[in-house]
């Protein structure tokens, strides 16, 4: 059921780019397990062997297991020879060229297997002009990823981000679906849909069933300007109480990760006391 507050937890960067500060703070919320995007100021794909160790010390010390490594693996421009009509944030990663990202992702891959996380995050790249027309370039590359995940049997989740040519979930989805390997699932963001002005409906994991292998949660406010802004879990337009229960129903195995993108650590609370107030609904 997920009404376990054990099966939510947060970025750590959310709270503080610093490991012992973050964790504390974490286990005193009561949640079940963490997801690394940056710590002290590098980003996870840059993270260095006495960094590591370091690292997995704090873990075991608060004994908080990490659920996924959320790298930006392929959030770069898909073709260096031309500009992407966009682009987002890199989370502290620089901006390099494709092959350059392999390298970070065997890297990724080995501290994952390391940590005994289930997955690594992963983009589909700088959001073409025309993003259908780049299916099969995008395609190859996930391939590519999934055989490298392969050989440490390990998951990778595609995230919905507007940013990127999987911009929406349902066109994560066809990409999963395209490639089609038991190593690549969703990364299921309904926060970055409503923020990117894509619509969200709980229903949309029926159609997705066993392709979700991880779930983000944030939430949504749309001004009357029709502009938004990120608020705390709970304040927004994101059907938080039914997408839950339709992952209920689904069923949806895995886990959650709070991932707000608020201002300020009483706004990080905030979302883990909407949370809670969610579950405490349900």
């Amino acid at each position: 059921m997920l009404a376990s507050f054990r099966r939510f937890g947060l970025l750590t960067d959310e709270v503080s780019e610093d490991l012992d500060e973050a964790l504390a703070w974490i286990v005193g919320q009561g949640l079940g397990h963490v997801e690394l995007r940056s710590l002290w100021g590098t980003n996870v794909v840059n993270v260095t062997a006495s960094q590591a160790e370091h690292l997995i010390a704090v873990l075991e010390r608060y004994r908080l297991p990490v659920s996924g490594i959320a790298s930006p693996i392929f959030k770069c421009a898909l073709d260096a020879s031309h500009p992407p009509a966009i682009t987002g944030d890199r989370f502290g990663s620089d901006e390099v060229p494709v092959a350059a990202h392999y390298p970070w992702l065997e890297r990724t891959l080995r501290l994952a297997d390391r940590l005994g996380a289930s997955h690594v995050r992963i983009f589909s790249f700088w959001r073409e002009a025309q993003p259908e027309e780049h299916q099969k370039a995008i395609v190859a590359h996930l391939n590519r990823a999934c055989d490298m995940a392969q050989a440490f049997g390990m998951r990778l989740v595609l995230e919905n981000e507007p940013t990127c040519n999987g911009g929406s979930a349902p066109e994560v989805a066809a990409l999963v679906a395209l490639v089609n390997r038991p190593e690549l699932g969703m990364l299921w963001d309904p926060g970055n849909d409503a923020y990117g002005g894509f619509p969200v409906a709980a229903d949309q994991a029926k159609l997705w069933g066993p392709r979700v292998f991880h779930v983000h949660l944030k939430d949504v406010k749309t001004h009357l300007d029709t502009t938004r802004s990120i608020v705390p879990l709970g304040q927004g337009v994101v059907p938080w109480a039914e997408i839950l229960s339709t992952l209920d129903q689904a069923p949806y195995e895995g886990r959650f990760s709070l991932e707000p993108h608020v201002r300020g650590l009483d706004q990080v609370e905030a979302c883990v006391r909407g949370l809670s107030a969610l579950l405490q609904e349900r």
